[in-house]
């Protein structure tokens, strides 16, 4: 019997609500025997495992046709083939960062003779690193694109999926400075007082210029006195 559901598997990521106890549980006549290291999503009563998972391979250890079980009759084979499948294709994030490698699938039979682009416009487009199987095209980019936007894939000059790029996010972050790191800074109260000291600072600027100017006209005066007298 079929009773232990991982929830916290992979798998079952955001499909249930809150963990469930009782449900109608499936039951299997006969099943092989695995490792028990293995990672487990759901498992038998024993805990050995039902339906088990190594990267994204994943293997029932029992048959689940209506010979030797009823799982396809249980209400968990909705989201066990769901996820299996959902999981099987990496889909594109709702956006990439510029300069990272980023790798996604496009859900398409490729052709080696073929080849997918990513075009941004008519005139500007590049070829990123892709690898064909039966099923589905891996896209993986690197350093291109190298500007932030919203581009086009396109196979045989058919639109096939949109993507977009944006900037890391730490190089919009704001840094802020820290006011006591500074030595010799005054700080001012208020924006009035701020420009009350400015404006004082001002006067006291100008007064500074007329002193330096009648100095130097009071020393010009004194030197053409002592030349005119000698």
């Amino acid at each position: 019997m079929i009773t232990e559901i991982a929830f916290q598997h992979p798998l079952f990521e955001a499909t249930f609500e809150k963990e469930i106890s009782n449900f109608q549980y499936p039951e299997v006549r006969s099943f092989y025997n695995f490792s028990s290291d293995i990672s487990a999503a759901l498992s038998y009563q024993n805990n050995k495992a039902f339906l088990m998972n190594s990267d994204h391979n994943y293997l029932f250890s029992a048959p689940i046709n209506q010979q030797n079980s009823n799982f396809q009759n249980s209400p968990l084979i909705v989201p066990v083939f769901y996820n299996l499948g959902i999981s099987a294709l990496k889909m594109p994030d709702l956006y990439f960062e510029v300069g990272q490698e980023n790798t996604f699938d496009v859900n398409m039979a490729g052709n080696s003779d073929q080849v997918v682009e990513i075009q941004q416009n008519s005139a500007e487009s590049f070829i990123p690193l892709q690898q064909n199987t039966s099923s589905k095209i891996t896209i993986t980019t690197t350093d291109l694109p190298a500007k932030a936007g919203n581009f086009m894939l396109t196979y045989q000059e058919n639109k096939i999926l949109p993507v977009s790029y944006n900037y890391p996010r730490g190089e919009s972050d704001l840094n802020y400075l820290d006011i006591n790191d500074f030595k010799d800074v005054e700080q001012q109260p208020s924006l009035n007082t701020f420009f009350e000291s400015a404006k004082a600072a001002q006067q006291i600027d100008v007064l500074w210029k007329w002193f330096v100017i009648f100095a130097l006209i009071f020393l010009t005066i004194e030197m053409l006195l002592l030349k005119f007298f000698k």
